[in-house]
């Protein structure tokens, strides 16, 4: 038998052979505390691809079932807001017919009445204004309307065209400064009427009669408008 120095070529070879064997047993450890047969890329290239599609479709419906629930929660909060409204709505009515029979009742009595539908209209009014789900309002009137939400900091431009007193080319970009926060307008005219303040010297009427166009949104105004 023949040996070399400094290398023990059996060793090595028991060496290399534990070690696949360690990582063999390493995977198989792997697999059985996660209870998935692949774990990384190296177990089946193929089948992970595979896998995490059908985990990313499997995360779509649970997180659709989720929107699901949050839209029956939505519309159970409204309804139970709308029932305790309906209640208040029943009681009014019956204190209204109650109050003509005014051959048996007194003033106070009917005072009294008074008084109460003066509460059920309060409380109808705060049951509108203060139901919500969230931070979004459910009865007030503001929950049917579709409005975007951007953020001033982040506005670069609007898209203009048309034509108002020469002030707006058509297919033109004009480049603003938002400085103040925007407020609900009250009619379409104020939104009219408060362009034209910007697309206009400021004079107490518009310059010219004419239309324009802000994202789409199509505005007219006649000389004879005015702004403040």
């Amino acid at each position: 038998m023949s040996f070399r120095v400094n290398t023990n070529v059996s060793a090595m070879n028991a060496f290399r052979n534990l070690s696949v064997t360690n990582t063999e047993f390493s995977k198989s450890i792997t697999r059985l505390s996660t209870g998935l047969r692949i774990n990384s890329a190296a177990d089946d290239p193929a089948g992970l691809i595979i896998s995490e599609n059908f985990r990313s479709q499997i995360g779509g419906i649970n997180q659709a079932i989720k929107n699901s629930q949050d839209a029956v929660n939505y519309a159970k909060t409204a309804e139970g807001a709308m029932d305790e409204i309906s209640r208040l709505l029943r009681d009014a009515r019956n204190l209204a017919i109650a109050a003509g029979n005014t051959g048996t009742l007194s003033t106070a009595q009917v005072q009294a009445n008074q008084s109460q539908l003066d509460s059920i209209v309060a409380s109808v009014t705060r049951t509108a204004q203060q139901t919500q789900f969230g931070t979004k309002k459910l009865l007030d009137g503001s929950s049917g309307v579709n409005a975007a939400v951007t953020n001033g900091t982040r506005v670069a431009g609007m898209s203009f065209s048309g034509s108002l007193g020469g002030a707006v080319v058509g297919n033109s970009a004009i480049d603003i400064d938002v400085t103040t926060a925007a407020a609900k307008a009250s009619s379409l005219q104020t939104r009219v009427i408060a362009v034209a303040d910007v697309a206009t010297a400021s004079t107490t009427t518009v310059a010219q009669a004419g239309s324009f166009t802000i994202n789409g949104q199509t505005f007219g105004a006649s000389a004879t408008d005015t702004y403040g």
